[in-house]
């Protein structure tokens, strides 16, 4: 049998990628990878690859790309997130610690970049607590990594 992948027919190129269960990340400054491991979405037009836990470009062009991600509160320290093209640290978001009383926080990020096929992009967070600090995972939704094509270029 030769099937073919289901594909939305008139759709711009699109792809979401989540990640399945809670994951920790130690204090620190320098942003680490977050382990992306369930796509929402038929890839259409990029490709997801899971070894580089990256979403790889196909095709030239102007891309919206959008992040969310939910840490647990805690008192002190700075969140971030980051979206790396081609392993380069390329956009940042940083907030300070959470309002008390908050059960956790949310940081989210959306911007415009012409992107090239092969460019490879990645969700990396930190946070400097001084405690190990957990990115929360909500089934379905977040952490959350998507691209989706404006126009080619």
């Amino acid at each position: 049998m030769n099937e073919k992948p289901f594909v939305l027919p008139g759709l711009p190129d699109f792809l979401s990628v989540t990640k399945a269960a809670n994951q920790s990340i130690a204090s620190g400054t320098v942003p680490i990878l977050l382990t992306l491991d369930t796509p929402l979405t038929p890839a259409q037009g990029v490709n997801w690859n899971p070894a580089g836990n990256s979403i790889v470009i196909a095709r030239r062009g102007l891309y919206n790309i959008g992040t969310a991600v939910r840490f647990t509160a805690h008192a002190t320290g700075q969140r971030q997130v980051c979206v790396a093209v081609n392993g380069a640290n390329t956009y940042f978001d940083y907030r300070g610690a959470a309002v008390v009383g908050f059960t956790h926080e949310m940081h989210s990020m959306f911007f415009s970049q012409v992107l090239n096929p092969g460019d490879a992009l990645t969700l990396l967070a930190a946070q400097n607590s001084g405690v190990a600090n957990i990115v929360l995972a909500v089934a379905g939704l977040l952490p959350r990594l998507s691209v989706q094509l404006v126009r080619p270029v």
